[in-house]
């Protein structure tokens, strides 16, 4: 029973279509009609969270440029990371960059793209500045979006969000969630785009600094006890 209260939990702040919010709220209604009252008395502080609002993240101000950012620039300072490095600022950066749009880290953040939480322990952190500079060095293939040719000459390229019988829906901007309707009669001919979803520049509006706590934050998974956001040792008492 909490288990499942958990995932809803979780499930209702996850990105999704237009009907995505109505069916989370039906499965709900369903769980919650089929409980009797001696299940549910257990049960009520965590059901009553579910008709809570959700919290919205907090939409950080318009950033101007830094310097368009090569990877070459940064490649030194963050092999070099180990510790020292600001937690809140690495929070600050992640909201600044809008990684939280498409990513989840945790409890908190979209599912348009791969869930971040543990990148940590599968890449090096040159391998995760790497993927932040330049996205579309190595894609994953759940992720590719696809390129649509088109009856008319046009190309479009995006994610499918939605398949009906004769249109296809695809989401050509995660940032936005821009989609286009596409008649599936019109499609010619499709094949995996080698663009990224993922925008290059979004650490464009981050100083040096920023990037490392960005990089060390996704490193620790956002856990604020990791070594990494410690006192270096010639720091410590």
């Amino acid at each position: 029973g909490l288990t499942h209260i958990q995932w809803l939990q979780r499930a209702r702040s996850y990105q999704g279509g237009k009907l995505y919010p109505d069916m989370i709220d039906h499965i709900r209604q369903d769980f919650v009609v089929g409980l009797t009252d001696q299940e549910k008395q257990p049960l009520a502080a965590a059901l009553a969270k579910l008709e809570l609002p959700l919290q919205e993240l907090p939409v950080p101000p318009a950033r101007p440029v830094v310097q368009e950012w090569q990877l070459d620039e940064l490649r030194a300072a963050v092999a070099d990371i180990s510790s020292a490095r600001s937690h809140q600022q690495g929070r600050q950066a992640l909201l600044a960059a809008s990684c939280l749009r498409c990513h989840r880290i945790g409890n908190e953040g979209g599912q348009v793209g791969p869930d971040l939480t543990s990148v940590g322990r599968r890449f090096t952190a040159l391998a995760i500045l790497e993927s932040i500079v330049e996205p579309n060095r190595v894609i994953d293939p759940k992720y590719r979006y696809t390129a649509y040719q088109l009856d008319d000459g046009r190309i479009v390229v995006g994610r499918t969000a939605h398949v009906s019988q004769k249109e296809i829906v695809i989401e050509v901007d995660p940032d936005t969630r821009e989609q286009v309707k596409v008649a599936r009669q019109q499609i010619e001919q499709s094949r995996p785009a080698k663009i990224s979803p993922m925008p290059g520049g979004l650490i464009n509006v981050l100083t040096r600094d920023e990037i490392l706590d960005l990089v060390a934050y996704l490193i620790a998974g956002g856990n604020a006890a990791h070594p990494v956001f410690q006192p270096a040792e010639q720091d410590k008492p």
